[in-house]
């Protein structure tokens, strides 16, 4: 499971990338997150992505696996029922 979210995260990610500038700064945060040790600068960075997120489908998709990434498990459980949201509306 874990490789099958990173493969269609990466993609998801490229389609972020070239959709928006704002969904480019909010994936840059969340991506950002793995590197980030302290955990309330990770709630800082995690804010301040959603803030500017477009809430895409891809954008949900990449919030999952980097908040899987990150081991937050029930977050990225949360992004994935976002993103279905998103798909099917």
């Amino acid at each position: 499971m874990t490789m099958v979210l990173f493969r269609v995260s990466l993609s998801a990610a490229f389609s972020v990338l070239m959709a928006s500038p704002l969904g480019a700064q909010s994936l840059a945060l969340m991506l950002a997150l793995s590197f980030l040790t302290d955990p309330a600068q990770r709630e800082t960075y995690h804010a301040r992505a959603v803030t500017v997120m477009a809430c895409t489908f891809p954008e949900a998709l990449a919030f999952a696996n980097a908040t899987h990434s990150i081991g937050d498990d029930a977050e990225a459980q949360r992004w994935l029922t976002i993103a279905i949201t998103l798909l099917v509306t």
